[in-house]
């Protein structure tokens, strides 16, 4: 459970915690519901089984007072009108005091009541007898008789007056009780409906918490991540297994340093091959001067060897020019008679050879430059 609500999107996580608080607030307002309903149970209960029985037995008593204060009236009257008069509100009397004990009989007695009811009716049933013997007495006049006869109904009448008061004393007793029942379950219900309310608030609270838990958790894993990322290491692992959007993150944070290593790693050897490229051009450049430094030297030499060539040569250019200009003069001079050269035998070319030179060396040695 705890790993398919980690996996939900954030909205899902939300939208759970919602509908869970939802149904905390449904559920107290349905317990407000039966409280308050409660509360209107023991409200009628108190109104039907305990104010109109009280209503009912008050009216009783009032209607049993009267008709006894009537035939005390009847007793005093001398006028037939009046007695008729009030004969005819005795039985209309007699007639809703009926109608009252049918009605409290259906309100729900409890045995007690009942007891006393019962009582009432038999003193109510002995007592009505007599009062219609005394109206009658009354009726043709022997009022003393009838006085005698009424003081003997008065306490058939008091004895039906107590149950009645009685029966008043217990319903009042009942509503009491009623009231203080309804009082302790009114405590009660509100003791149930804080209760749960405390309840709610706590589950609600551990969910929320749990939630903002599940939800900073990764999120402070994800920025401790960033920040060693942020500092240059890339060495930084982290693990959050959720898939919400959270874990989405992560796994996109995790990509991207993975890339960045491969950056890193791609440059790093790129680097290593520039500078091995690097350390090679170097070496071939030392190779380059030291080659153009021999190219200087061997520049110079070859200079200096054109220059002592060119010196030979303007020597050599200066030769010939004196060759030249001896030539001309030797052109320009009368041709001299040389003596013959010494016969040689034919058995000695080579002496003959090699001693021209010798002469020839002299001859241009006794012989000024101009004159040759």
């Amino acid at each position: 459970m705890a790993k398919w609500f980690s996996n939900l999107k954030i909205f899902g996580k939300v939208l759970v915690l919602t509908v869970l608080l939802l149904i905390f607030l449904v559920g107290i307002g349905l317990q407000a519901i039966r409280t308050m309903n409660e509360l209107n149970h023991k409200t009628q209960q108190v109104y039907h089984d305990k104010l109109v029985p009280l209503r009912l037995l008050a009216n009783i008593r009032y209607l049993t007072t009267s008709n006894s204060n009537d035939v005390a009236d009847h007793l005093a009257a001398g006028d037939l009108a009046e007695m008729r008069e009030l004969e005819e509100r005795i039985r209309r009397r007699v007639e809703e005091i009926n109608q009252a004990i049918a009605t409290l009989r259906n309100t729900g007695l409890t045995a007690a009541e009942d007891q006393l009811l019962a009582q009432f009716e038999a003193a109510l049933a002995e007592y009505r007898p007599l009062r219609a013997q005394v109206v009658e007495l009354s009726q043709i006049n022997l009022k003393e008789d009838a006085r005698a006869l009424y003081t003997i109904t008065i306490p058939i009448r008091n004895k039906s007056l107590t149950a009645i008061g009685g029966l008043m004393d217990l319903n009042q007793k009942l509503a009491e009780d009623t009231m203080k029942a309804g009082q302790r379950a009114f405590t009660q219900t509100a003791m149930e409906f804080a209760i749960t309310l405390a309840i709610a608030i706590f589950i609600a609270l551990g969910f929320a918490f749990y939630l903002g838990r599940m939800m900073s958790r990764p999120l402070k894993t994800l920025e401790h991540a960033a920040g060693q990322v942020a500092e240059g290491d890339l060495r930084v692992e982290w693990t959050i297994r959720s898939r919400d959007e959270i874990g989405t993150l992560s796994a996109s944070l995790h990509k991207m340093v993975q890339d960045l290593r491969l950056v890193v790693q791609q440059v790093h050897d790129t680097a290593s091959n520039v500078a091995a490229s690097a350390e090679e051009l170097t070496a071939s450049t030392q190779q380059s001067s030291q080659a153009a430094t021999q190219i200087t030297h061997a520049a110079q030499e070859l200079a200096s060897g054109a220059d002592r060539q060119n010196d030979k040569v303007q020597a050599t250019m200066a030769t010939i020019e004196q060759v030249s200009a001896a030539t001309e003069q030797i052109a320009a001079t009368p041709p001299r008679k040389w003596p013959p050269p010494p016969s040689t035998p034919a058995s000695e070319p080579k002496m003959a050879i090699r001693l021209w030179p010798r002469q020839w060396r002299r001859w241009t040695a006794s012989t000024p430059p101009l004159t040759r």
